[in-house]
């Protein structure tokens, strides 16, 4: 059931939209749009009017059906109910392409402009007959000047947004939906694109909406936000008529503390023995110079330390530096204790290490089950040079029955298994292993509710024994219910780290949203 206390009169009691059909302002409209997955309800009876020369958008959380509600829209993926309407006429696109040629234009976070290709090659195969005095006077109308000559591998994420704008624009789109826009972009270019978009906006009387996590994109530039959680819409309003508050609140929920552990990770006796210092860190990005700024915190014996942020703040590079993926541009990553000497390197084999995305790092596919498990177990089931076979089929078989692991045989090639099997399997390996110190990224990601439990029993059960637990994650459920201290990261910047009860649901949200950074946020909240 819909909050109906938040969405004024934009719903009627039964949660089906009360907005009238005939609105001339409205470009495109997807109405009570509900598209399932199996049994997985991501969106359930939303509607959204995209009206012309203004910038809509779509607020939730990771997981809250804004990218699928977009895909609805753009013909990507058809919808299990409702209606889309286009131009005042019910509308079926049978294809993205379907869409294209309707003038609805898609920019996702991950360009879609060819790497290799040169400004020139690229934007030729959207208008051939162009000339390169005609591409540049093109690029120029909508954007800084670009050398037509350089490789598209080599431009910032702002320039490749503007060039694939650009293309749209000159297609004379309609309709302009953007994913993530922000997530790449520095506040100097997510500030010149904004501008730009609603110049455009009301110039072209373009229907721009866009999806963010970002509160400070939708109070600075946005008209009407839509709030989703968990496929449903819980407020819909002109952004004049809200606030940071009740967003946030929309967003997370309200700001009661958390319910503890189970297992509480807690204070624990020996929390003084600092096994690992990170000073004023600085690391590169994969689609930006700078992911992760001066991040400075300690980790001590059995104590977990959650970083939290939205996807794309800096918070995966923060772990893969910890960890020895990336190499820092700044500071110093210094273990102690029993991990290794004073100054030196981390000792692979004293840390474990759950990845977001097992399949590119972590684990090998085409390798079985057991011998993935073997991967990282080598040291402690081997004698010398010998690796001890029975043991490492004593952990396969329990690994696979302690957390269900669907396969009739460790020696199963793992490719065959299913997505979450595949992450049962790094989850079992690395949580299995004999560490000082674990790096869990999205432990739970593709998991179910009893298996992240398990997960999370585990992870807790390691703090209990000593080891020193960094979490990386995107839910502050997840963080606040595993987490001794936090820290909230937010365009690269690592905020204070403070013990858990001496944060809100509210604050926390505030931070990660970027609510902070917004003028005037103090009164607001």
């Amino acid at each position: 059931m819909v909050a109906s206390h938040l969405l004024g009169n934009v719903y009627n009691a039964n949660g089906r939209s009360a907005v009238p059909l005939q609105d001339a302002g409205v470009v495109e409209e997807g109405r009570d749009l509900v598209k399932q997955f199996g049994e997985l309800v991501a969106v359930d009876r939303v509607t959204v009017p995209i009206r012309r020369g203004e910038i809509g958008v779509l607020l939730g959380e990771n997981g809250a059906g804004k990218s699928t509600y977009l895909k609805m829209l753009n013909g990507y993926l058809k919808p299990s109910g409702g209606t889309i309407y286009y131009e005042g006429k019910e509308t079926r696109f049978g294809s993205a392409r379907h869409a294209v040629r309707k003038k609805i234009y898609t920019i996702y976070q991950s360009s879609a402009l060819i790497d290799l290709f040169t400004v020139k090659e690229n934007m030729a195969l959207s208008f051939p007959t162009k000339s390169s005095s005609e591409l540049r006077a093109m690029i120029e109308k909508y954007g800084k000047d670009v050398d037509l000559n350089t490789r598209v591998a080599l431009l910032s994420g702002g320039v490749k947004q503007r060039l694939e704008i650009t293309r749209a624009l000159e297609s004379d789109a309609k309709v302009l939906l953007l994913d993530e826009p922000t997530s790449v972009l520095a506040y100097e270019e997510r500030d010149r694109l904004f501008k730009d978009l609603q110049k455009l906006g009301e110039e072209k009387n373009l229907g721009i909406l866009i999806t963010t996590h970002k509160l400070r994109d939708v109070i600075d530039y946005c008209k009407r936000v839509t709030v989703l959680k968990q496929g449903k819409v819980v407020l819909q309003k002109l952004v004049s008529e809200t606030s940071l508050k009740e967003l946030t609140i929309a967003m997370f929920g309200a700001s009661e503390d958390f319910e503890e552990a189970t297992v509480a990770g807690g204070v624990r006796a020996d929390e003084t023995s600092k096994i690992l210092d990170v000073e004023h860190l600085v690391v590169r990005g994969t689609y930006v110079q700078t992911a992760v700024q001066d991040a400075t915190f300690s980790m001590y014996k059995g104590e977990i330390l959650g970083i939290i942020g939205v996807a794309g703040n800096g918070q995966l590079e923060l772990a893969d530096a910890v960890y020895g993926l990336r190499k820092p541009l700044g500071g110093k990553i210094a273990p102690s204790g029993p991990i290794l000497k004073q100054g030196r390197r981390l000792k692979i084999a004293r840390v474990a290490f759950t990845t977001d995305d097992p399949v590119q790092v972590g684990l090998a596919p085409n390798l079985s089950v057991k011998d993935n498990f073997g991967i990282s177990l080598v040291d402690q089931l081997s004698r010398g040079p010998f690796v001890k076979w029975d043991a490492l089929e004593k952990f396969s078989d329990s690994a696979i029955a302690d957390f269900e692991i669907k396969c009739d045989s460790p020696d199963r090639t793992l490719r065959e298994l299913s997505g979450g099997n595949i992450q049962k399997v790094l989850a079992a390996r690395e949580l299995g292993r004999d560490v000082d110190i674990l790096i869990a990224t999205h432990p739970a990601k593709g998991l179910d509710l009893h298996t992240t439990l398990m997960v999370y029993r585990h992870i807790l059960g390691m703090a209990k024994r000593g080891v020193a637990v960094l979490l990386i994650s995107e839910d502050i459920d997840e963080v606040t219910y595993l987490s001794d201290r936090i820290g909230v990261m937010y365009e690269g910047k690592l905020s204070t780290v403070k013990s858990k009860k001496d944060w809100t649901k509210q604050e926390i949200g505030a931070l990660m949203t970027g609510a902070h950074m917004v003028s005037g946020a103090a009164s607001a909240t």
